[in-house]
């Protein structure tokens, strides 16, 4: 009985040279999971965090300048006054000689 693995070399495939090509593969592989991959996730997952903070951040103040705009319109703004006076009352007589003027 002949063993299988002998028979690989009528395919071309020089044994020693494909198991060193494996476990260059193999090391190659773990150390770019190591070096590389996990720390572009991490990186990753940081911006992703940051983004979703800043999207929560800008919800927040819509919701604030809404709230803010809704009070300013249900109060009602009294009209400006010197001194208890009107504004426009009290203006009329420089309006009117500004008028005159022109």
């Amino acid at each position: 009985m002949v063993p299988v693995f002998l028979g690989i070399s009528a395919l071309g495939i020089n044994l020693p040279s494909l198991l060193a090509q494996l476990i260059n593969f193999t090391l190659l592989l773990v150390l770019l999971t190591v070096l590389a991959y996990k720390p572009l996730l991490r990186v990753l997952d940081e911006r992703k965090k940051r983004i979703q903070e800043g999207l929560e951040a800008s919800e927040a103040a819509k919701q604030r300048q809404a709230a803010r705009a809704a009070a300013t319109r249900s109060s009602s703004c009294p009209r400006p006054t010197i001194v208890g006076l009107d504004t426009r009352t009290a203006m009329a007589p420089i309006v009117s000689v500004g008028h005159a003027a022109a």
